[in-house]
């Protein structure tokens, strides 16, 4: 009995530690956003003059920032000579349509037999909600997208949606704009500012385990497409690698797993070797490249905050150089993101136009997967229009 109490003493003596230790870090954090310009916009919407943000707004493009105001929902629509505000939608509404198209994404689990026997209801459901959510988001600004382009900057737990397989009844979102996000315009205008890479080689770099074992597999194919490759898979997929080959690759694939603090965003973490890979660590990473993805490690289907645990990494990714950041919503098991993978990257290789060969890679991979749970999982943030 009283090792035990010893024990549990212990483990309490721990957790304060790490306590004192994270508010150790936040104060740190606190001191460095006073000394940093780049850092402080990329934690703080709102910092760039909306004017300049309009300079690097390509000519074909709308940006759509969404925000939220005690339960109202805002939509902002901003090109090179407009800026319209107009309200939406109960927020409460939304996220419970949110709550429903996750629920049938997560019927994948239930496993062959059941999907084969729902296969028809669950994308009649599926469509139903897609549409739902269009309805109250996109329908009431739509005459206002003109463009081919589309800018999205969600708030909140509108992070969790993907908003390209919005369905208006008879096409998806996707079908009609080239879509980027960014989680808020003051990244947009940096990723803006950072330059493509003029090296041409890959790094990817990869961690399965027995809950994503087809990472392997799918990382070998994007080794094979990405032109003098490095791969490394396992304990040979260390932080020290990406230190070492990042700043050279024009792209760096990350298939790996994260830890999501929903508890506290700033502590969420990506597996490296036998390292976590914190967002602190990443703020003195250095990886001046054009593309970083991050594949099997989406915040799932379950996800219930708003939106900041998978927000912080990426914006730590930008910070680190990275011009753009691809990453998982949800993971999917089976071959399709693979698929999806190497046509992207297949497209990449005569194009700095991110945006554009993610949109023909999910429009040929819907035509193999027709269900959204396929082809919608990736989402892309940062400046994706081509260089000039």
């Amino acid at each position: 009995m009283r090792l035990e109490q010893r024990s549990g003493e212990h483990a309490g003596h721990l957790r304060q530690r790490v306590r004192e230790r994270e508010a150790h870090l936040l104060k740190t954090l606190g001191e460095l956003q006073v000394g940093d310009e780049e850092f402080l916009s990329l934690q703080n919407a709102g910092t760039i003059p909306l004017e300049t943000i309009r300079k690097v707004l390509p000519r074909d493009a709308v940006l759509l920032e969404y925000y939220q105001a005690r339960d109202t929902l805002y939509a902002c629509v901003v090109d090179r000579s407009r800026l319209n505000i107009l309200p939406l939608t109960p927020a409460s509404r939304v996220r419970n349509l949110l709550r429903l198209l996750q629920e049938q994404f997560s019927k994948f689990r239930l496993g062959p037999d059941y999907l084969r026997e729902f296969a028809d209801p669950m994308r009649e459901a599926t469509l139903l909600h897609l549409r739902e959510l269009y309805a109250e988001l996109l329908a009431p600004v739509r005459d206002q997208l003109a463009a081919r382009r589309l800018i999205i900057v969600p708030h909140g737990f509108l992070h969790y949606l993907p908003f390209h397989a919005l369905f208006d009844g008879t096409r998806f979102l996707v079908e009609d704009y080239a879509i980027s996000y960014a989680s808020s315009a003051s990244l947009f205008y940096l990723c803006s500012t950072k330059n493509d890479a003029v090296e041409q080689r890959g790094l990817v770099l990869v961690m399965p385990d027995a809950r994503t074992p087809n990472l392997a597999e799918e990382a070998q194919a994007v080794a094979r497409i990405l032109p003098n490759a490095r791969l490394l898979i396992g304990e040979q997929a260390r932080e020290e690698a990406l230190r070492a080959y990042g700043p050279g690759s024009r792209f760096v694939h990350l298939a790996t797993q994260v830890l999501f603090r929903q508890d506290n965003p700033l502590f969420s973490s990506l597996r490296l070797g036998d390292t976590q890979l914190s967002l602190f660590d990443l703020y003195s990473l250095r990886l001046p490249c054009e593309l970083v993805t991050l594949s099997g490690c989406g915040p799932g289907l379950s996800s219930t905050g708003n939106g900041q645990e998978l927000v912080g990494l990426v914006r730590g990714l930008h910070y680190a150089g990275a011009q753009c950041v691809l990453t998982s919503l949800w993971n999917v098991p089976g071959p399709s993101s693979a698929e999806f993978l190497v046509a992207f990257y297949r497209r990449l290789q005569g194009t700095t136009d991110k945006a554009l060969a993610l949109q023909q890679a999910m429009l040929e991979l819907r035509q193999t997967y027709p269900h959204p749970y396929h082809w919608a999982t990736f989402s892309l943030s940062g400046y994706s229009a081509p260089s000039s």
